[in-house]
């Protein structure tokens, strides 16, 4: 969880709460990935148009992370008429980086020493991805 916003969870209820969040009724965009009953991770649009996505490191590597944030940026696409999807990446993180890359994202814009987790600060790069014409 180097590159999360947090230090990792010590005990399974400090990350239950986010489950529980994720399980209330009304408008998803943000959604809990299982396999076979097992959480492996989480991903969507948050903060208004910003992808972000966290898989278990025993899935990476599978392709299922692109799958995730396909899925969610879709149901996005399907339910607003939002011109564009926002992320941001630590750009030592480059499975993500790569990952948005190959969604098609673009690169917009860079800060240095964007967020400081457990006393290890980190740089941003932004990227958008303009809706697509056929939709």
């Amino acid at each position: 969880m180097k590159h999360w916003d947090s230090p990792p969870h010590k005990t399974p209820d400090d990350t239950r709460h986010i489950h529980a969040q994720l399980s209330q009724p009304g408008e998803r965009r943000y959604f809990v990935w299982d396999m076979g009953g097992e959480i492996i991770g989480a991903g969507g649009i948050h903060a208004g148009d910003e992808l972000g996505f966290i898989l278990h490191p025993e899935y990476w590597g599978k392709g299922l992370a692109r799958e995730g944030a396909e899925a969610a940026m879709s149901h996005f696409w399907a339910t607003t008429d939002a011109p564009r999807i926002t992320a941001a990446a630590d750009p030592d993180n480059l499975a993500s980086v790569g990952l948005l890359t190959r969604l098609g994202f673009r690169v917009t814009g860079f800060r240095r020493e964007a967020m400081c987790v457990a006393g290890y600060w980190s740089d941003d790069v932004y990227f958008a991805l303009a809706r697509p014409s056929d939709r």
